[in-house]
């Protein structure tokens, strides 16, 4: 079956080689049915110029307040650290594990790990725990190096920990969001 497959004739797998093969054609029609047919932009792409025009702020469902911005330190970075700010209805307790929850960089835009409810974001708030979150902006700092955006993480640490003394160490989670649904 795997040979069948490699070679193309789709004979294996319920016809996979079949679907790959119409995928392909349909993406090769698209710009002569909208050349014929016309094409007005999405409300996607309104949506992106909209956020452009809003300076691109992280699309987090949560209301945040900026704690550190990486963009004004000595060696600027396009990260900074916020808080989230519980919703109506759910109580933080300071003294509980802060939890810091790192952007995905998969092409989203900034803030997509914490998007919804029942994002990691919403679980842990869920939980009790404070939430913070590192978001990145669209464009590196200029002169931004991967060395400075590793000293910038470890002061966003520091200032967790600061901002909590008496709780656990923070539990870290990088989100990944890069294999998600289309």
């Amino acid at each position: 079956m795997e040979h069948a497959c490699r070679r193309g004739r789709g004979h294996a797998h319920g016809g996979l080689g079949r679907v790959v093969r119409m995928a392909g054609l349909r993406d090769r029609l698209r710009p002569a049915v909208r050349a014929v047919l016309g094409h007005a932009p999405p409300a996607s792409g309104n949506n992106y110029i909209e956020h452009v025009q809003r300076g691109q702020p992280p699309v987090l469902h949560f209301d945040y307040e900026t704690v550190l911005d990486g963009r004004g330190f000595e060696r600027p970075v396009n990260y900074a650290l916020v808080r989230i700010v519980p919703p109506a209805g759910v109580v933080v307790d300071a003294g509980r594990r802060p939890y810091l929850i790192i952007d995905p960089r998969a092409g989203h835009g900034p803030g997509i790990g914490g998007f919804k409810d029942d994002s990691q974001v919403g679980v842990a708030l869920d939980a009790g725990h404070p939430v913070y979150f590192l978001v990145f902006f669209r464009e590196p700092e200029p002169g931004q190096t991967l060395l400075d955006v590793c000293a910038a993480e470890q002061r966003f640490v520091r200032k967790l920990r600061e901002l909590h003394p008496d709780s656990p160490k923070p539990a870290i989670v990088g989100n990944c969001q890069g294999a998600g649904r289309r």
